[in-house]
């Protein structure tokens, strides 16, 4: 797995888990396509410059901005029509391989 992942505005996206979210719309797995329409950063990140086309970030950002190409949700305060914010999350994954010898290793 990889231990960082680019992204950038204007990337196409699809959701690959069902979301839960208060906004009791359509955001399920495979069927929701989008775009990031904005990266909200945490208030401890470095600030950025403007000039920068390529930043690293210190820590995981507080929420990706997505505008759904099709969604029943409704419009929320402050954001664009369609426009949803997508928070990070984490998952544990186990990988089991058979090794050389036919023993297990786990991961």
């Amino acid at each position: 797995m990889p231990h960082e992942i680019e992204l950038a505005v204007g990337m196409k996206v699809m959701v690959t888990n069902n979301l839960e979210t208060d906004l009791r719309v359509d955001v399920t797995n495979g069927a929701t396509r989008g775009e990031i329409f904005d990266i909200i950063l945490r208030p401890d990140e470095p600030p950025l410059d403007g000039q920068q086309s390529r930043i690293e970030l210190e820590f995981l950002s507080l929420c990706i901005l997505v505008k759904l190409g099709k969604t029943r949700a409704r419009k929320l305060e402050g954001l664009d029509e369609g426009v949803i914010p997508i928070e990070p999350t984490s998952t544990k994954r186990h990988f089991s391989m058979a090794k050389t010898n036919g023993k297990r290793s786990h991961f």
